[in-house]
């Protein structure tokens, strides 16, 4: 039979879970007035050991419903 490449990936579901949750925790920790761009939140996950695009983090974070960097300053 024929299976999609994912199938034979297990981990994929659990290293996505995980980054999703440093996404959320670096957003919860920042400073309101100064948000990090995905760039920055790219460079800060780089600095824990995960390698991820700036491409991936925007991704992940509208598909957590998170705006933008300009939608979550507090002025």
């Amino acid at each position: 039979g024929v299976f999609p490449l994912s199938y034979f990936f297990v981990q994929g579901r659990d290293g996505r879970d995980q980054i999703l949750k440093m996404i959320q925790d670096c957003i919860a920790q920042e400073d309101k007035s100064h948000p990090y761009s995905d760039q920055k939140l790219s460079d800060l996950l780089a600095g824990q050991g995960v390698t991820v695009s700036k491409r991936l983090i925007t991704k992940y974070r509208t598909a957590l419903n998170i705006p933008p960097a300009g939608g979550r300053k507090i002025y």
